[in-house]
């Protein structure tokens, strides 16, 4: 927003930024009566759930050890400092402190307009289709832009910590920040002498205004073709300026391809719009349709076992009591050498191709415990699994971890027990194809929203084979969703599953400004005023309305929208693209004519 455009009257400014802890105001729990400490349920730098017991406060003058009153936690958060175990409190004494809240910090830039703190009337974060209402916290005033912190209750933790929300203030303005818009509009505004002489007097209505030239018909108009009336319009777009705001480097040797130079009028006419090329993040996925399943808490502990028999080891420390997500990283499993050889023989019969062997290899592997998601990934990569990764299947609490060292296992042992708390499912049909792509651990977001994928990979449970009505292999999938995946489901549940080992910087373009001519893909780049370059790019994976460019443009080189519309327009276009433009044919030699009988 600029100053004086409707900065003078209420309005709302979105903006985007990043969830963090808030770590300045932390929640004080105190004892409500006099009494010991007489059991802690949780340890430090724990995540608990809202109503989660804390620890148990007991009456010293009491006959019962067991007796007593449960603290629990009021809200969801992270356990800060406990008073050990044992320890005699009195009345409002503080028994923990805990984070709870959530916090944004808004930067606000010159464009956005003078803004207050008094102005700000209403706060409002989106996280997906979910709104929550803020509150301002402080507002530091920077020679760099203001920063804004929010404050957001959320009192479940449904909030994703570390993901990009959508900000939206609502503006009603002070008198102060009305004086200061109109302080900088009249420090802005031009002063022109009045007209003199013949302008005046056309200025007062004395005299006719002189005849304005007729517009001559530009080059680049396309006579009237009749197919044209069943093309698609192109979208309207912001056309771009005449010049590019950078300079596009030059080719390093002579090419067959040319560039067309249109005068301004051709570039009025044609309003092209202009996009760059940007800097993105893509991998390997499949966007599937998935059905959400609620599984409520069970009492009966679950036993996560190692599949494979190797040496495992824990990746972090669990106690009694602890909080797991799904997708969790709790042990890495060194598989044994009876594996390894089993999978390097179905590796070297995979490259005989035959067939038979290849099966019977394959179930070697199944009865060795290798599952179907490692044995397809086996195929895929052609390289051995070492260490198999175990993640947590669902959300649960600690019961008992019997693996807190290195050790030798079996396949079948219970390395933990978990009480299942309520977990989210999402059932999965897709095709066997498709299916074979997929990596044991895949990262998963909804489409159409600008959440990134979860940094926790979850696992595929439940594989289930079987055949469609039309003869079509489908697998049927069971994934366990984190909380906050699961309250953000939109409308249309359309999950991406991409493989983690695939992600990858890229340059990224809009679909549409690539054109496909036979086997080639074409691209027009803008290389100077009204210049315009036809350039082959190699393409890659293509998702949300973007293409991968592998060779051929680089980062911020600005690109033209539409080009399978635009070309329709112009003839000129369609010459460039296909490679015949040449805006400088040879000239034939001047032969003299020479002397002969004109009779002949």
């Amino acid at each position: 927003m600029i100053a004086g455009s409707n900065s003078t009257r209420a309005h709302t400014v979105t903006l985007t930024a990043t969830l963090s802890r808030d770590a300045e105001m932390p929640l004080i729990i105190t004892a409500p009566t006099a009494g010991r400490v007489a059991e802690i349920f949780v340890r430090v730098g724990a995540r608990v759930d809202r109503d989660e017991a804390i620890l148990r406060l007991t009456d010293p003058e009491a006959l019962s050890e067991h007796a007593g009153e449960f603290i629990t936690a009021p809200l969801a958060g992270l356990v800060l400092d406990l008073l050990p175990a044992g320890t005699a409190v009195e009345p409002k004494t503080t028994l923990f402190r805990m984070l709870s809240n959530a916090t944004v910090e808004v930067v606000l830039h010159t464009h956005h307009g003078p803004i207050a703190r008094d102005s700000i009337v209403g706060c409002t974060i989106r996280c997906g289709a979910t709104p929550w209402s803020a509150t301002v916290s402080r507002l530091d005033k920077r020679p760099d832009g203001s920063r804004l912190h929010l404050s957001v209750l959320d009192p479940d933790g449904r909030l994703p910590l570390g993901g990009s929300v959508e900000v939206e203030l609502s503006i009603a303005p002070t008198a102060a920040m009305r004086e200061a818009v109109f302080a900088a509009r009249r420090a802005a505004w031009p002063y022109s002498l009045p007209p003199r002489g013949r302008p005046q007097l056309i200025h007062l209505g004395l005299a006719d205004p002189p005849p304005q030239p007729q517009p001559s018909a530009s080059r680049a108009e396309t006579p009237y073709d009749p197919t044209r009336l069943f093309a698609p319009r192109r979208p309207e777009r912001e056309p771009a300026p005449f010049k590019p705001a950078i300079s596009i480097r030059q080719p390093s040797a002579p090419s067959h391809r040319y560039t067309l130079a249109l005068s301004p009028d051709a570039w009025q006419t044609l309003r092209p719009a202009i996009s760059p090329a940007r800097r993105g993040r893509v991998s390997d996925h499949v966007d599937v349709v998935a059905r959400l399943e609620h599984s409520l808490a069970n009492p009966q502990p679950f036993a996560i076992t190692a599949p494979v028999a190797g040496i495992a080891r824990p990746i972090t420390k669990l106690c009694p009591g602890e909080m797991i997500t799904p997708g969790q990283a709790l042990f890495a499993l060194t598989v044994r050498a009876e594996m390894l050889s089993a999978q390097h023989a179905y590796l070297q019969a995979l490259d005989t191709n035959d067939d038979c062997e290849t099966q019977r290899h394959r179930e070697r592997l199944s009865f060795l415990g290798l599952d179907t998601a490692h044995r397809n990934t086996l195929r895929r990569r052609r390289k051995p699994f070492v260490e198999i990764a175990l993640v947590a299947p669902l959300a649960g609490l600690v019961a008992e971890s019997s693996l807190t060292n290195e050790k030798v296992v079996e396949a079948g042992t219970t390395l933990l027990a978990l009480t299942p708390a309520n977990t989210t499912f999402a059932v999965i049909d897709i095709d066997a194809t498709a299916f074979a792509q997929l990596p044991p651990q895949v990262g998963v977001r909804w489409v159409g929203t600008a959440a990134p994928h979860f940094s926790t990979d979850l696992p595929l449970l439940e594989v289930q084979h079987f055949v469609c009505p039309d003869g079509r292999g489908r697998v049927r999938l069971r994934l366990p969703l984190p909380a906050a995946l699961a309250a953000n489901s939109p409308v249309n549940p359309l999950l991406r599953l991409d493989d983690p080992a695939t992600r990858r910087d890229a340059v990224l373009v809009p679909a549409d400004c690539i054109v496909s001519l036979a086997a080639s893909s074409e691209v027009l780049l803008h290389t100077g005023p009204g210049h315009l370059r036809a350039i082959s790019v190699a393409c890659g994976l293509s998702a949300d309305g973007f293409v991968e460019i592998l060779d051929g443009v680089q980062v911020d080189e600005p690109l033209v929208r539409d080009v399978a519309l635009l070309q329709n327009e112009d003839r000129r276009l369609r010459a460039l693209l296909a490679g015949f433009w040449n805006p400088a044919p040879p000239a034939r030699p001047y032969l003299p004519r020479q002397a002969g009988n004109p009779l002949l």
